[in-house]
């Protein structure tokens, strides 16, 4: 009987032993298969298509959703990416008088870089997702990175402070002379005098007294820092700007 017992107790632990190496053979194929850079890329590519489908069917969109849809796309090129630029643009869309209303619009360029200063990528956002994507291995990082959580002052908020304070206007399709259609903005680092490099949020278009404008935002102190429009040229033909 003793024999039996033994028999059986030897018996277990063999099918013991020969369970945990199948378990452990098939962890070791799941953690593979994890590490596969096929599988990352899908991730990418499903972080983008998620990020898209959330907003596809809303109309124009917020900058912060560009770059929501742009930057797992980014990361492709630049795993450590940052923004360099944030800038809406007409391209790709079919702008009107109303375009930029509240901050939003069709279409924006994101403009990322890193810190090494090897690499940029510029890529064109619409509603419909990223439709166009250029990378290069140069940088225009000396103009200052940020990351999305610096912004303090946000587009819809911009075109409120620009609107009710200094009165600007769209630029109206219907008048070829406006350059641009409806309210336009960027977002990057600018350099003034005494080196002293802030981050501001620029609108764009039409002053109260009908010229090109722009209204300039520091994103610290969320104050106007100058309300500028073109007032005309000089003799050598180059653009005279005045404050309104």
């Amino acid at each position: 009987m003793r024999h039996k017992a033994r028999a059986l107790l030897v018996l277990l632990c063999v099918v013991i032993i020969v369970s945990i190496g199948v378990f452990s053979n098939a962890m070791s194929k799941v953690e593979n298969k994890k590490e596969e850079p096929g599988n990352e890329i899908k991730e990418i590519a499903a972080e983008i298509e998620d990020a898209a489908d959330a907003i596809r069917s809303s109309g124009d969109i917020t900058a912060i959703e560009a770059y929501e849809i742009a930057y797992p796309k980014a990361k492709e090129w630049i795993p450590e990416a940052k923004l360099i630029d944030i800038s809406s643009t007409d391209a790709g869309g079919s702008p009107t008088i109303k375009s930029g209303m509240n901050g939003k619009r069709d279409a924006w360029y994101v403009y990322f870089g890193n810190e090494e200063a090897t690499k940029t990528c510029h890529i064109l956002v619409d509603k419909d997702g990223v439709a166009d994507v250029h990378n290069m291995e140069e940088s225009a990082s000396s103009r200052g990175l940020f990351e999305i959580s610096d912004i303090k002052v946000t587009f819809e908020e911009a075109y409120e402070i620009a609107v009710e304070q200094k009165g600007l206007q769209p630029g109206d399709p219907e008048h070829p002379e406006d350059w641009l259609i409806g309210y336009h903005y960027e977002l990057r680092y600018a350099t003034f005098q005494d080196d002293d490099k802030r981050l501001i949020a620029t609108v764009t278009e039409i002053s109260p007294n009908g010229n090109f404008a722009q209204v300039t935002i520091d994103q610290e102190t969320e104050e106007i820092l100058f309300a500028q429009e073109k007032i005309g040229y000089d003799e050598d033909g180059h653009s005279m700007w005045g404050d309104f």
